[in-house]
């Protein structure tokens, strides 16, 4: 939030329903009472029409640390400090879903690359876990269970790698009814 946003912008992410009485009204009470709970005024500063929190204030943010990480090609320690969606499981409005979608997007790309290094390393049970982890987000990512498919066959695990691709088959079967790209098919193939 370096820029900020507008008192409409925020309007439209908390209440897009209300009047623009009923925002004046809700929007001066929240900042009121965010300004109180973080201890004082200066935490929410309004420059140029746009408020903002004052990023000096804020000692340490995980969000901010995961994409100072990723931008610095920080990989291993990205994945590790990525703790889940962003505002699980709280009643936020669907102004965060663009921000969980972004940051997980970030992680699962971050997972895909270490994935991609750890094979090149030969290092497959790393590389594995990797995999695993992206397909614990999204079961019916075929270049993670590709990914997941080599490290099994790399580690002497060909019945996994062999089950895995019919699980895999089975789901898109099933939930987008189609199949496994070409490249999938003939990895499975040659694993047989």
């Amino acid at each position: 939030m370096q820029q900020g946003s507008t008192k409409e912008q925020v309007g439209l992410a908390f209440w897009p329903d209300a009047s623009t009485s009923q925002l004046r009204n809700n929007f001066h009470v929240t900042l009121h009472r965010v300004r109180k709970a973080l201890g004082g005024s200066d935490w929410v500063t309004l420059e140029r029409d746009r408020y903002r929190i004052a990023p000096e204030l804020i000692e340490s943010c995980d969000v901010t640390e995961f994409e100072t990480l990723i931008r610095a090609k920080k990989l291993d320690q990205a994945v590790e400090l990525y703790r889940g969606d962003l505002l699980a499981g709280e009643q936020v409005g669907d102004w965060a879903l663009e921000h969980s979608d972004r940051l997980q997007r970030l992680y699962v790309d971050a997972l895909m690359t270490l994935g991609a290094r750890y094979i090149e390393e030969e290092q497959h049970r790393k590389a594995a876990e990797a995999y695993r982890r992206v397909l614990e987000r999204d079961e019916i990512h075929e270049d993670a269970t590709q990914g997941l498919m080599r490290c099994h066959a790399a580690l002497g695990e060909k019945p996994q790698a062999l089950r895995l691709y019919q699980q895999f088959s089975e789901k898109l079967k099933t939930e987008l009814q189609t199949k496994p790209r070409v490249e999938t098919v003939r990895l499975f193939e040659s694993l047989r």
